[in-house]
C-alpha cells in the first residue's frame, strides 16, 4: 500500500508541475541588459616624461650632500632614484673593485665615527654585500655595497628627520 501511495503522490506532483502557468520570458531589451558588459575604463593618459618636472627641485647630490666619503675612482650614476631634496639625498656609484677591497675602504675611511654600525657580508660567495650605517640626532646614513653584475654598486644615502634640508 505504501508503494501504491508514493507513485501516487510522484503522478500527482508531476501531472501539478505540468500544468503551472509558464513564466514569459524577458523582453530582449531586459536579457541584453542584464548581461551587458560593464563600460570600459577610460583610456590611459600618457605624459611625455620629459615634460613632466618634479614637485621638489631636484639637483645631483655631492659628497657633501650624502655625508660620505666617495670611493676612489668610482664612477657616478645618474639616474631616477640619485639626487638631493628637501631631506633626502642619495649617490650611485661603480667600481670594478671587489666588494671586499670596497668594504675594507669604507671601514678604513670611517672608523673615526663612533656612531658607525658594519654588516659585512663581503666573503658571501653567492651574494657579497656589505651595509654601513651611521645613526645621527637627526636622521641617519647609508652606505651599502653590493656586486651588479661584473662591477661593485656602492649607494650611499643621507635621510635626515624633522625640518631643514640636506646639506
Amino acid at each position: 500500500m505504501r508503494r501504491v501511495l508514493t507513485g501516487l503522490a510522484c503522478v500527482t506532483l508531476l501531472i501539478v508541475a505540468g500544468c503551472a502557468p509558464r513564466a514569459e520570458p524577458p523582453a530582449p531589451d531586459q536579457a541584453a541588459a542584464a548581461f551587458a558588459a560593464p563600460p570600459p575604463p577610460p583610456a590611459a593618459v600618457r605624459t611625455d616624461p620629459a615634460s613632466v618636472k618634479p614637485e621638489v627641485p631636484l639637483r645631483q647630490a655631492t659628497a657633501e650632500d650624502v655625508g660620505l666619503p666617495l670611493y676612489p675612482g668610482a664612477e657616478e650614476e645618474h639616474n631616477q632614484t640619485t639626487g638631493a631634496f628637501e631631506r633626502h639625498a642619495t649617490m650611485s656609484l661603480r667600481t670594478g673593485d671587489s666588494v671586499a677591497k670596497v668594504t675594507a675602504w669604507y671601514k678604513a675611511a670611517l672608523a673615526d665615527r663612533a656612531g658607525m654600525t658594519v654588516s659585512d657580508r663581503s666573503d658571501n660567495a653567492l651574494m657579497p654585500t656589505a651595509v654601513l650605517t651611521e645613526q645621527m640626532p637627526n636622521g641617519l646614513r647609508s652606505l651599502s655595497i653590493l656586486r651588479d653584475g661584473d662591477k661593485t654598486r656602492i649607494i650611499l644615502v643621507e635621510l635626515r628627520t624633522g625640518s631643514g634640508q640636506a646639506p
